[in-house]
């Protein structure tokens, strides 16, 4: 199964590879560590949304908080950050609304299809997938 970290995970594991080794097949292993470690400091809530402390100390893009108590970038590079999936799209398929960020059908059909097509995925992925999809199906363009 493959787990998805948050951006501050991704990006200290990726500083720790570049400094050193990580025994093959450890990488899920160290990854669990650094979240651990990053709770534990306070930089990340125990959902893996960053703390208002790792966004005083710039760890994070500027983010601000919802309607619903949750922290949301305020860029779509911040967004990208957030979210991998989404970097291979271009800028123009997102857009902030009042209840947060939204991407187009573009989007949602790629991520769906990205879901579908990793062997990886869960049941239950599979399955949030499919449903974005019939909902596409239902306003087409």
């Amino acid at each position: 199964m493959k787990i998805v970290y948050p951006s501050l995970v991704e990006d200290a594991y990726n500083i720790a590879a570049q400094e050193g080794t990580i025994i093959p097949g450890k990488e899920n292993d160290v990854k669990a560590q650094i979240y651990r470690i990053m709770v534990q400091k306070g930089m990340l809530n125990e959902d893996g949304s960053p703390t208002q402390k790792a966004i005083d100390k710039g760890f994070v893009a500027s983010f601000s908080q919802n309607e619903h108590g949750e922290y949301e970038p305020d860029t779509v590079a911040g967004l990208k950050r957030m979210y991998p999936m989404y970097e291979g799209y271009s800028d123009d398929h997102f857009i902030q609304t009042e209840n947060g960020w939204a991407a187009d059908s573009y989007v949602i059909r790629g991520v769906a299809n990205q879901v579908l097509g990793d062997p990886d995925s869960t049941e239950s992925q599979r399955q949030t997938a499919y449903a974005m999809l019939r909902q596409l199906e239902k306003y087409p363009k």
